[in-house]
C-alpha cells in the first residue's frame, strides 16, 4: 500500500478557516489604531499653528483707542483724560492694516471665504502653507472678572479636518 503526503481537502479547509478568522481579529485591532495615528502629528501641527497666531495677536495694541506703548493716553473706562475703550469689534481691516487685537476677531480658513477670512494673509503673507485642512476660529472680549475693562480674553480654536477641535487661551492686558 503506497502512502500519501500531503493534506487532505477538510485539512486545507479548516487550516484556511482558522487564518482567516486570525486576519480578522489582527485586522479589527489595527484599523482603529490607524485612524488615531494622525492625531499627534494634527496636534502638534494645531500647536505651531496657535502659537504663531497667538503670538501675532499678543503683539498688537490692546484696543482701537490705545495711542501707542511708553507713558502714551491708552483706552480707559474709568480715566476721563483717555480714550474710551472699544466695544464692538471692527473685522474690516486688510490683514496688513490689523493693529490692535480686536480686529483678528473672526474665523479664518485657507482661501477665505464670503463668511471666514483667508488664512494664509494671516500666516504667509498671501502664499499657500501646509496647512491645508486648519481652520481658526478667534474670539475676543473682555475677560470676565475684568470690571474696569483692563484685560481682554483671547479664545483661538483651531479645527484641523476631522480631528477634534482645541482651544488656546490668553489674557491681554491694558498696560
Amino acid at each position: 500500500m503506497q502512502r500519501w503526503r500531503g493534506f487532505t481537502l477538510i485539512e486545507s479547509v479548516v487550516a484556511m478557516v482558522m487564518m482567516a478568522i486570525a486576519m480578522v481579529t489582527l485586522t479589527s485591532f489595527l484599523v482603529p489604531q490607524l485612524a488615531s495615528s494622525a492625531d499627534p502629528h494634527y496636534q502638534s501641527r494645531s500647536a505651531a499653528l496657535a502659537q504663531s497666531v497667538m503670538t501675532n495677536i499678543l503683539s498688537r495694541k490692546f484696543d482701537q483707542n490705545t495711542q501707542g506703548l511708553g507713558n502714551e493716553i491708552r483706552c480707559s473706562s474709568v480715566d476721563p483724560a483717555a480714550l474710551p475703550c472699544t466695544t464692538n469689534w471692527d473685522d474690516s481691516e486688510a490683514v496688513k492694516d490689523l493693529n490692535d487685537i480686536d480686529d483678528y476677531e473672526g474665523c479664518w480658513v485657507p482661501n477665505g471665504t464670503a463668511s471666514c477670512r483667508d488664512l494664509y494673509d494671516l500666516i504667509s503673507n498671501e502664499k499657500e502653507s501646509g496647512y491645508h485642512n486648519f481652520r481658526l476660529d478667534i474670539k475676543v472680549s473682555y475677560a470676565p472678572d475684568s470690571s474696569s475693562r483692563r484685560m481682554k480674553r483671547i479664545d483661538l480654536i483651531v479645527t484641523a479636518g476631522k480631528q477634534t477641535p482645541i482651544e488656546y487661551v490668553a489674557y491681554r492686558g491694558n498696560y
